[in-house]
């Protein structure tokens, strides 16, 4: 499903932001 492959990458993002602060 699409929603939930975009849903899996921001969660993605968020990890790796939060790594960076």
């Amino acid at each position: 499903e699409e929603e939930h492959r975009l849903r899996k990458v921001a969660a993605n993002i968020s990890k790796e932001v939060k790594k960076f602060w």
